[in-house]
């Protein structure tokens, strides 16, 4: 009895799967572009999961670019999140008029964490074909990007291994390491957490 019941639900399962016209496959097949690009757009828009890159927002005429934060699968190292920044927006991305402005000819010479949160990263003097009103906003989108990766708070930039003054998001030059807090109105969505300012001390009563 049991072995025919088995028998009998055997059938049931094997029939259903042929009506849905589901099937093991011999080979690997290509995910059509579509498919791709509807997958991509979904992991887009999870909140929160994998590591952020730093893109330019969409804006209207004569507004100030912002930055927009956008997702990816997590890198395993500073340089590899860089070069994915460097490899510009997604298709998906670009529907959503989200841009960059950083050259897409710039190359990683490398990205190195040299300790206590100071990350040197080296481009190509490709970078510095971007126009000058738009090469504080490609600065700060490296700043907002390797500061992503976990320890690090403070980035070196270099151009093919030379230190150089940039300009900070208050147009003041600056030959220091930069940090997130040297563009503070650079982001579209959120702030980042800046220091509190302290309050003034309340006398005390006696």
């Amino acid at each position: 009895m049991n072995a025919r019941r088995g028998m009998g639900v055997a059938f049931v399962i094997s029939a259903t799967l042929s009506a849905c016209g589901i099937g093991a496959e011999d080979s690997p097949r290509d995910i059509p572009t579509k498919e791709l690009a509807a997958a991509e757009s979904d992991s887009l828009a999870v909140s929160g999961t994998g590591q952020r890159l730093w893109m330019i927002a969409p804006t209207s005429p004569g507004d100030q670019p912002l930055l927009r934060a956008v997702n990816r699968d997590p890198a395993a190292t500073p340089a590899d999140l860089i070069k994915l920044l460097l490899a510009g927006v997604t298709l998906p991305e670009r529907r959503e008029r989200i841009s960059t402005a950083i050259p897409l000819d710039t190359e990683l010479i490398q990205a190195k964490l040299l300790g206590d949160g100071l990350l040197l990263i080296d481009l190509s003097d490709d970078f510095l074909k971007v126009s000058d009103d738009l090469l504080v906003d490609a600065v700060a989108q490296i700043v907002f990007t390797g500061s992503e990766f976990d320890g690090v708070d403070r980035i070196q930039l270099l151009i093919d291994g030379e230190p150089r003054e940039w300009v900070r998001g208050n147009d003041t030059p600056t030959s220091e390491p930069l940090t997130v807090f040297d563009f503070p109105k650079h982001i579209a969505t959120s702030q980042p957490d800046f220091p509190a300012v302290p309050s003034p001390e309340q006398p005390t009563s006696t």
